[in-house]
């Protein structure tokens, strides 16, 4: 690929290579899917090479190119899937397709699936490409794959390898990026993106109004529920929360339907006795979400290990709620200035009670966090990107 004649003031073609269900709105997905809209919105012409997954998300201007289905196209996961090496495998043969058949100037790949799918094309096709870093394989194997020892050394292996692929590298974490510069290979730390605007001003539906909890306190966690993200951790603290203020009602709200997990987060709320305080909504569309996080009372984070960034912790800040966060995820928040940040569960549970007493104090919180909120808006990160894209192609 020969990018002499590109000019800055051009728009450039970009190939995204997305190893996972897309678009969708969970987690780092919705972090890149905000990223492919912004970046279409600045006028460049955006092709995607992705799974044959995906929800029913309008992106403008934006070309998706699926491999062959092999299920259910609206059946979305996270984390580890057993189709997923054959979907990843798949994947190499569709992105040197679509690359051979647009001739991008940069392909954009997520994820260490991403990267590895684009193995074949650069060594086929002298095309610039970066690699987009979101999550430590090291840490993230061993949770859905066993022996755990096995995996982590797998997973560490990937971390190491993957960004040694790219011409360029950008991470969505301080965290990640430094893991990489540790490993020789230089990294950008690239904010996500949260248009906080939508969560300022709810549309003013409450997926809670249907509940009757006009009288109780709500404590908010959205997201997934598989094990790594704590729930256990958070239920266990949910039951210190319920002795040391009545009334208090957890609310967990998910984007996708797992009945495994559910079910066994059920079977611990009942050995706990905290059935009473505790409601699950399943399958929440995305739209509902800010009028669901303006009738919480405060909103939490109970993962205790993230190498990412967790993009909740953004909507529950452009939302204005104070946050309760364990510290591997707390990233932006400082304990007792801007947020609460937590060592264990017990601790945790213990500065949920002291919010929910003091929610004046949580309101100074919630209103500090906000001074950080302009630097993941999708004009300043997509803008940045533009930056790299440029400096990548070496025309700046």
């Amino acid at each position: 690929m020969n990018n002499n004649n590109l000019n800055i003031k051009n728009k450039l073609r970009l190939l995204h290579v997305v190893a996972s269900p897309f678009p969708a709105n969970q987690g780092t997905a919705a972090a890149t899917c905000e990223l492919i809209s912004a970046l279409a919105k600045r006028g460049h012409e955006i092709h995607v090479v992705t799974y044959y997954q995906g929800q029913e998300i309008e992106l403008p201007n934006v070309k998706i190119h699926r491999i062959p289905r092999l299920g259910n196209p609206n059946k979305i996961f996270v984390g580890f899937n057993k189709l997923r090496p054959v979907l990843d495998f798949i994947l190499i043969f569709k992105t040197l397709q679509v690359a051979l058949k647009v001739k991008p100037h940069i392909i954009h790949s997520h994820h260490h699936e991403g990267i590895m799918a684009t193995f074949l094309t650069r060594l086929l096709v002298k095309i610039p490409t970066l690699y987009h870093c979101q999550a430590s394989m090291e840490q993230e194997l061993p949770l859905y794959l066993r022996p755990k020892y096995l995996f982590r050394k797998l997973g560490y292996f990937l971390d190491v390898m993957a960004p040694k692929i790219a011409d360029y590298n950008i991470a969505v974490s301080k965290d990640l990026a430094d893991e990489i510069r540790n490993s020789s290979r230089e990294c950008t730390y690239l904010p996500i993106i949260v248009d906080y605007k939508i969560f300022m001003n709810p549309n003013g539906f409450h997926p809670l109004d249907q509940y009757k909890l006009d009288d109780k306190k709500i404590v908010l966690y959205t997201g997934v529920v598989d094990q790594f993200q704590g729930i256990d951790n958070l239920l266990r603290a949910m039951k210190f929360v319920k002795e040391k203020v009545p009334g208090s009602m957890l609310v967990i709200a998910t984007p996708i339907s797992n009945r495994g997990q559910i079910e066994q987060h059920r079977d611990h709320i009942d050995k706990l006795g905290i059935s009473d305080s505790v409601l699950f909504i399943e399958n929440l569309p995305f739209k509902e979400l800010p009028g669901l996080l303006s009738a919480a009372d405060i909103a939490v984070i109970p993962r205790k290990h993230c190498p990412g960034f967790p993009i909740k912790l953004l909507n529950y800040i452009a939302s204005n709620k104070p946050v309760v966060a364990m510290k591997g995820s707390a990233k932006v928040l400082v304990d007792e200035v801007n947020g609460m940040v937590a060592d264990n569960y017990e601790d945790f549970g213990e500065k949920i009670v002291k919010l929910l007493r003091n929610p004046e104090l949580g309101t100074i919180f919630a209103e500090k966090a906000k001074s950080i909120l302009e630097d993941f808006t999708p004009e300043t990160v997509s803008s940045r990107m533009e930056e790299i894209y440029f400096d990548l192609t070496n025309e700046k």
